[in-house]
């Protein structure tokens, strides 16, 4: 199994001296689980494009902090390498600045994995917008820049549903025929950063272009459209979604959020399934499912339920 982990806070408090793994040890331990069904771990610190184009002490912050936490944690068995930048390219992709300030980040992530004695795996994800003409501009502009040649992948957050995209519309053939496009085809491989399924409803073979009309919100779609051999065959309503299901309560200001026991997501509203699974404020969670202490002030709203 996969994950992404990102700290909150300053990243320079949690790195540690080289090969210590700071502040995250402890996680990072009992994700490896000593090699028992380990859990492996994508590394990440935050980071903003326009930052990075602008350049400056900002951008450094940035270099120093991926010098500290690939020096600090690239021995750890756990870690299966580094996502440098998590949707950071729209208004930049234009931006040559960008890309050469980009690449010099990467190749300071490099530089300290390689000071350690490991060659770190260096990776970045972008959002799903291909379309037809331009395939993903990030990452055909990107690699022609010629500046991002120790980026060893590309991650996509791809939100097509369960065959991500499935026939005619297949990220995998999209992906594999851009990579054969450049002067000399590349053979990077492709990670799927965070998948699930659209929030809102578009035609087949035009992913990210004009959609259906009228867009139906996912949580709007009534029961009787649920199941086999409905249009929403995967979707189920959240009171039956979440019978059942050990929560945990985190307070959050806002909604009720409720996602599966063993799905994954960064910042994701539609998770795993052909469905989304947002409570809205007007369906209050069982009071069963609810911490002790937010069942004893009654509150709902500014509660997040996620799965243990």
């Amino acid at each position: 199994m996969l994950t992404r982990c990102g700290q909150p806070g300053n990243p320079d408090l949690n790195a540690g001296a080289p090969g210590t793994a700071g502040n995250w040890k402890a996680f990072l331990d009992y994700c490896y689980n000593s090699g028992n069904k380990p859990i492996y771990v994508v590394m990440f610190s935050y980071t903003q494009g326009g930052v990075i184009a602008q350049g400056g002490t900002g951008f450094n912050d940035y270099v120093r902090q991926y010098d500290e936490l690939v020096k600090s944690t690239i021995k750890h068995p756990a870690v299966f390498g580094y996502l440098v930048g998590n949707e950071i390219f729209d208004g930049v992709t234009q931006n040559q600045q960008f890309w050469t300030n980009f690449g010099k980040l990467i190749d300071a992530a490099q530089g300290a994995g390689l000071s350690q004695g490991q060659n770190p795996f260096l990776m970045t994800a972008i959002n799903d917008e291909f379309t037809p003409q331009t395939s993903w501009p990030a990452i055909k502009l990107g690699e022609q820049s010629g500046k991002l040649r120790n980026l060893d992948s590309w991650c996509i957050n791809i939100y097509r549903g369960a065959e991500f995209g499935g026939a005619g519309n297949s990220v995998f053939t999209q992906y594999l025929a851009l990579m054969n496009s450049f002067q000399t085809p590349l053979k990077k491989p492709l990670i799927l950063g965070e998948w699930g399924t659209p929030h809102t409803t578009r035609p087949i073979g035009v992913y990210g272009q004009s959609s259906t009309q009228p867009v139906s919100n996912l949580d709007d779609v009534p029961e009787s459209q649920m199941g086999t051999g409905q249009p929403y065959f995967a979707a189920q309503p959240v009171a039956t979604f979440l019978t059942g299901i050990p929560l945990r309560a985190i307070s959050r200001p806002g909604q009720v959020r409720c996602a599966p026991a063993g799905s994954f997501s960064i910042g994701a509203t539609s998770i795993g399934k052909a469905t989304t699974t947002i409570c809205k404020s007007a369906d209050p969670p069982p009071a069963s499912r609810v911490a002790p202490s937010q069942a004893a002030t009654g509150t709902r709203r500014g509660l997040e339920l996620r799965a243990q």
